[in-house]
């Protein structure tokens, strides 16, 4: 087995590497990040923990042999296919064998949308960042608290998790304020403007982006979850990699590492456990935790529910259908290995690797097939960018895709995400209006 894993960790760095186009650490991407962290960070060191060791933990104790062995093998195909299908979409936008796509895109100059000044961009951009501090001020007062408050009234840790799901599962206002505006399009336009700031050098531009970038602090926080922040942060660095190219290693190494004592900081507020303690309970949710979902739907589907299929996708969607909506697979393992925690609103969903709700939705067939699929999503993302024009507006939006998109997310959000249609629609409607009102004022 071990010759078979090493085998398949050549030959996915070699795809890997052709679909990215560099492997560099100082040139990190989207396709790159998700081989160094998803994988040979996350989902291999667990599955070869999982298939040598007995370590084991909540939701591993409910899973037998027969399905630890089977997830191994299952998390090493996935590194075959999912560099094909990036490898498939590939020669629509660039040579299969160019690598040097990525250093050319780095190397071109950040542009304006209609001009280089770009002013009715910028009028767009300030109506939505109203919109999102509107966005902000509704979500406060709908859940009727500030939920960072609890870190300095010093909660329990089970408190927090109660307020999390309730927040959640439980909120109370329109859910697409919260969603769209509020949650993911604060952070987007952070980085958009940033962007904007760096190729504009105007003062307006960088008071808008320190707007945003508080609100996104105040976003990305507001759902008590440790990794959001991190996550942001961790976006400027691809920002920097994607506007100026290479980054020195050692630099990289350095900002990880902050990033990483913050994470542990963070930890630290919630508990009362020894340096030790929160140390071993991160590496055993890196290492174990992120794939441990995948087991236990190996082990669910279909003994005790039957597979899914797409009644899980939105509820919209299945009214429209007249079909029944069924609980997604991460809520239905989450019930199932902590139906107290679940029914105490400490606990929502169990995240782990797609090929997990791949095999709870379509079994056999959705594992062969979604790592092809997700591979081409990706893909299409990443090329599409690198081959147009370098300006704000992709920027924001690979490097907001870059660590956001990642091998943990539901594959339902790959088949159906409302959320990024509404995303792309919003900067679509940002470049339209840029463009259009840029012609008429010409004429």
């Amino acid at each position: 087995m071990l010759i078979l894993i090493v085998f398949v960790v050549i030959i996915s760095w070699f795809l890997f590497k052709i679909a990215a186009g560099s492997m560099s650490i100082g040139q990190l991407n989207i396709i790159s990040a998700i081989f160094y962290y998803n994988i040979m960070f996350n989902a291999l060191p667990g599955g070869i923990l999982i298939y040598y060791t007995n370590v084991t933990n909540s939701v591993l104790d409910k899973v037998t042999a027969e399905y630890r062995i089977m997830g191994l093998y299952l998390i090493l195909y996935m590194m075959i296919a999912f560099p094909l299908g990036l490898l498939f979409i590939k020669p629509f936008f660039f040579k299969v064998g160019d690598i040097g796509f990525l250093t050319r895109y780095q190397n071109k100059p950040l542009v304006g949308l209609a001009s280089t000044n770009d002013a009715h961009a910028r009028v767009m951009l300030t109506l939505l960042t109203g919109g999102c501090a509107l966005s902000l001020l509704y979500v406060t007062w709908s859940v009727g608290n500030i939920p960072q408050l609890s870190f300095i009234y010093h909660m329990t840790h089970d408190d927090i998790l109660r307020i999390r799901v309730e927040n959640s599962r439980h909120f109370n206002g329109l859910l697409f304020i919260k969603t769209i505006f509020f949650e993911q399009l604060t952070p987007l336009l952070s980085l958009v403007v940033y962007a904007f700031y760096r190729q504009t050098k105007k003062r307006y531009d960088k008071l808008l982006f320190v707007i945003l970038f508080i609100m996104s602090l105040y976003t990305v926080t507001f759902s008590l979850s440790k990794s959001t922040l991190v996550v942001y942060l961790a976006f400027f660095i691809f920002m920097r990699i994607y506007l100026n190219g290479r980054i020195p290693v050692m630099k990289f190494f350095i900002a990880a590492a902050i990033l990483f004592i913050l994470l542990i900081f963070m930890f630290f507020i919630v508990t009362d456990q020894s340096t030790a303690d929160v140390i071993v309970y991160l590496l055993n949710r890196m290492f174990i935790d992120q794939v441990s979902g995948l087991y236990l739907m190996l082990q669910l589907f279909p003994q005790t529910y039957p597979f899914i299929g797409v009644d899980s996708l939105s509820s919209i969607l299945s009214s429209l259908m007249g079909a029944e909506f069924v609980q997604p697979s991460t809520r239905l393992a989450m019930e199932y290995a902590f139906p107290t925690a679940v029914a105490e609103g400490k606990m929502n969903l169990l995240s782990t690797l797609f090929i997990g709700e791949a095999w709870a939705n379509f079994g056999w067939l959705g594992v062969a097939i979604s790592p092809l699929y997700v591979g081409m999503i990706t893909g299409f993302i990443y090329y599409f960018v690198l081959s147009k024009r370098k300006t704000p507006l992709l920027i924001g939006l690979l490097t907001y895709c870059s660590f956001g998109t990642n091998f943990s997310s539901q594959l339902n959000m790959y088949i159906y995400n409302s959320v990024m249609i509404s995303l792309i629609l919003a900067l679509g409607l940002i470049y339209f209006i840029s463009v259009l009102a840029g012609q008429l004022s010409k004429r």
